[in-house]
């Protein structure tokens, strides 16, 4: 099976010595529509904040069928966690933030932290496991809501 997951890092805080909490964004789209291109915005604001900032893309349903987008989306958080040893990434701070659908991939993350279910078979040295997770929709956004991930808010 071919993978075409993309992430994006931010450059910003890439040199740190130590590691940092890491945000992963989630675009929405409604599962047929939309890039990483969507968060690279919040890439820069987390960024300047101090955390590593990854935005992600997904195979579409007009691209793979469902759940496609999930196994892509854990294959993503494994091969991230898989770059801890070249960037300061600390993969026990790992949060992920969807805006719609990606907030339902995002949920699906959060709450499915088996090895088995939804997995690729890419970067299996690596889990998909989430310290954190964000949901962002146009209903239920609140400004106030946050939520602590390696001592920061985000």
């Amino acid at each position: 099976m071919l993978m075409r997951v993309a992430v994006g890092i931010h450059k910003d805080n890439l040199d740190s010595e130590i590691k940092l909490p890491t945000v992963v964004f989630i675009h929405g789209g409604g599962w047929r529509s939309g890039d990483k291109q969507q968060n690279a915005w919040q890439c820069f604001n987390y960024a300047d904040i101090g955390f590593v900032a990854i935005t992600i893309s997904y195979r579409l349903l007009d691209e793979a069928p469902f759940p496609q987008c999930i196994i892509d989306v854990k294959t993503a958080l494994r091969f991230i966690k898989s770059l801890s040893m070249k960037y300061p990434i600390d993969v026990e701070n790992i949060g992920v933030w969807g805006y719609s659908a990606g907030a339902h991939l995002a949920l699906m993350i959060a709450l499915e932290d088996s090895s088995d279910l939804f997995n690729s078979g890419h970067y299996t040295a690596f889990d998909s496991k989430v310290k954190c997770c964000l949901l962002y929709t146009s209903d239920a956004a609140d400004e106030r809501s946050s939520v602590d991930l390696g001592g920061r808010r985000i």
